[in-house]
């Protein structure tokens, strides 16, 4: 992101970057193209508060130099004024943003684990890690996600995830979210159908 857009539409809560005059400076041509943009209420980047205490931006437009990022931090949440650090540097030349989070103390169950819903009746709800919460929720998200307990930094979710078998991928969350219900082979292959994967190379077919 540009820091126009950083600072304007990022927090500009309400209002999509879609929807404004900055999409045919910032990508020339776009609209063009056909471009539907799933994002449309401007609110998706807030949502990281409801688990966070501290969220920091690291951004570059995909024109500009690594040593060209924005970065935007959030000390305390949204009860303070964002702060803005110019020429920051982003070290990929593979992806233009990243985002740190601070997981909430009261949202961090790390030692007794999260209840996870197994949707049958009478059965106990699963006491899984908030790691494994993470690559569950986030597993068809297309960018890589790194997950650090105090132990050390780990990549739990890899962009390049997206080029594995989708039936594969799918029966591995499904049986360690439905340990009760066994889908044949047949059944995955069927429900993998419904899924299209995310190709980082063309972000319009998102």
């Amino acid at each position: 992101m540009s820091k126009a857009v950083l600072t304007g539409p990022l927090l500009d809560f309400g209002s999509s970057f879609w929807t404004t005059d900055l999409v045919s400076s910032e990508f020339p041509g776009l609209k063009a193209t056909g471009f539907k943009s799933a994002g449309k209420f401007g609110i998706g980047f807030y949502a990281c508060f409801m688990i966070a205490e501290e969220v920091i931006v690291n951004s570059r437009k995909y024109t500009d130099g690594l040593s060209s990022a924005n970065r935007l931090l959030f000390r305390q949440g949204l009860s303070l004024r964002p702060q803005l650090v110019e020429g920051s540097t982003l070290e990929s030349t593979t992806y233009t943003t990243e985002i740190h989070l601070k997981i909430k103390d009261e949202k961090d169950e790390l030692g007794k684990g999260f209840d996870f819903g197994t949707n049958y009746i009478g059965n106990k709800a699963l006491k899984v890690d908030f790691k494994t919460v993470i690559t569950h929720i986030a597993q068809y998200s297309g960018v890589s996600i790194y997950y650090d307990d105090g132990t050390g930094e780990e990549n739990i979710i890899s962009s390049s995830e997206i080029k594995k078998p989708v039936p594969t991928e799918l029966d591995k969350f499904n049986s360690a979210r439905f340990p009760h219900c066994k889908l044949s082979d047949d059944q995955v292959t069927q429900l993998s159908e419904n899924l299209r994967p995310i190709d980082p190379n063309h972000p319009e077919l998102e």
